[in-house]
């Protein structure tokens, strides 16, 4: 890192108001110093979201039997979607 000399400009230059205006005020009151969502949430949701995932692509799964599945048409005409439900999270 190189070095100011003493008569540097820069050094002496008051600090520039951000673009957005002053930054906030710190929080105060029973949220000061405290995080809303716990340290772990992250595990929680990922797990959700999957199961959202693979409910979903199960169902579509079954749309695509039942409505595109043109190599094998003669056992989309039976398909029952309790089998699907049973499989979905």
């Amino acid at each position: 890192m190189a070095r100011q000399t003493a008569g540097s400009e820069v050094a002496d230059a008051p600090a520039a108001e951000p673009v957005n205006g002053p930054a906030p005020a710190p929080l105060r009151g029973p949220l000061a110093g405290r995080v809303v969502l716990p340290p772990d949430w992250l595990p929680r949701v990922l797990i959700v979201g999957d199961a959202l995932i693979s409910a979903a692509s199960v169902l579509i799964a079954y749309w695509y039997r039942r409505n595109l599945d043109f190599l094998n048409p003669a056992a989309t005409r039976d398909l029952l979607l309790g089998p699907y439900l049973i499989a979905a999270p």
